[in-house]
């Protein structure tokens, strides 16, 4: 099927929210392109087919960009904006399909399958096999279920779903929202060609497995007597199986991100009166950064809740320090598949020398090479 010619893996109208220009490096010619176009900017030639492309654009695309204008980007740190049930499905929909649909998740692209045993009872169904499928038309047959269900709760209901997007839809749907905002730290995020990127525990790096959420609810699950908070508590260890990490994140500008947060921490200053951990496994220090959103009383119809489409969220836009906005930056450059996108240097500077000074702190060469990147504006 003819296809267009450049198909943007990052929207040019989030592009749009870091300049009207990009400066890009590419960390793998070592090389930087200043004032590069946005249509030119984090896209490749002939990558969808023409109906796919235009779905994404008529059902996701336009109307996240006119919720991405009217409410998402609005209001300073330390105010609060609203958002219905609906807008934050759609929410869901752009976050997942901007994890998927960036071309360096064709190498991982059917990788969840292997755990299908664990998904969730609900999502039990048998994959369609399709025969010959290779990894690029898998990837674009998982993007294609994104884009074609509305109720992303139902989506191992498409008859394309795949295990992988049944799992990591599971994963976003597990974990709860939160808005970052960078604007008085004098420190701008930068975009790559990843997408989303993540914080994982210290654990991690010290035996090969993030365990220290899951030690920690194990031993809240140990002292728990009442059987409710035991039941939820025991759903918040389950839910680790799939979120391993602490947090995803995915700017939206280059002041303002959107956070998914692993639920573990909702436990901290819980409105359920659940058990607070006694850690935080997270590098950023400041708790309020994890603040969970205010949402509605629900109505209970035979012990199930009711959901509508107009139910409303109250979310308060964090204002991240200086040092909080250079470590995210420094998540980010960790994982930068070739390029990375930023609108001033000397707003991004100081997160690239303190990414190559921690590396040369615990004695480890830095996975990504930005070295040339800080040479070119010192000439």
């Amino acid at each position: 099927m003819k296809s267009y010619e450049n198909n943007h893996y990052i929207p040019q109208f989030i592009l749009r929210k870091f300049s009207d220009s990009l400066n890009v490096y590419d960390v793998k010619d070592l090389s930087l392109e200043t004032g590069k176009w946005l249509s030119r900017s984090f896209a490749e030639k002939n990558i969808y087919p023409v109906d796919l492309e235009k779905d994404i654009g008529y059902k996701i695309e336009a109307p996240f960009a006119k919720l991405l204008n009217e409410k998402l980007m609005s209001g300073n740190p330390g105010e609060t904006l609203t958002l219905t049930r609906k807008e934050l499905t759609l929410m869901k929909r752009f976050y997942i399909l901007e994890t998927v649909r960036t071309t360096s998740m064709q190498k991982v692209i059917g990788a969840y399958a292997e755990l299908k045993e664990i998904l969730p009872r609900e999502f039990s169904f048998m994959e369609k096999e399709i025969e010959n499928e290779s990894v690029e038309d898998r990837w674009r047959r998982n993007i294609r279920v994104i884009v074609e269900t509305e109720d992303i709760n139902k989506i191992w209901e498409h008859p394309l779903c795949t295990y992988d997007i049944a799992m990591w839809t599971r994963i976003i749907q597990s974990g709860y929202f939160a808005i970052w905002d960078s604007c008085e730290s004098n420190v701008d995020f930068i975009i790559s060609d990843a997408g989303i990127t993540s914080e994982v525990e210290p654990s991690k790096a010290l035996n090969g497995f993030e365990v220290e959420k899951k030690n920690e609810l194990a031993r809240l699950i140990d002292r728990e007597h009442i059987l409710f908070n035991r039941d939820r508590l025991i759903t918040l260890l389950s839910a680790q199986m799939l979120f391993h990490e602490n947090f995803y994140m995915f700017p939206l500008s280059k002041n303002r991100m959107i956070v998914t947060i692993n639920p573990f921490f909702s436990l901290y200053r819980s409105k359920e009166k659940l058990p607070e951990p006694i850690i935080w496994p997270s590098q950023i220090r400041n708790k309020r950064l994890f603040t969970k959103n205010i949402s509605p009383k629900l109505q209970m119809v035979f012990g199930k809740p009711v959901l509508n489409d107009d139910d409303e969220f109250i979310y308060t836009i964090q204002g991240l320090s200086q040092t909080d906005a250079e470590y995210v930056n420094m998540l980010m450059l960790d994982r930068v598949e070739r390029y990375m996108g930023f609108a001033d240097w000397e707003k991004i500077k100081s997160s690239v020398e303190r990414y190559i000074e921690f590396h040369k702190e615990i004695g480890m060469v830095p996975p990504i090479n930005y070295k040339p990147l800080i040479d070119n504006y010192r000439s």
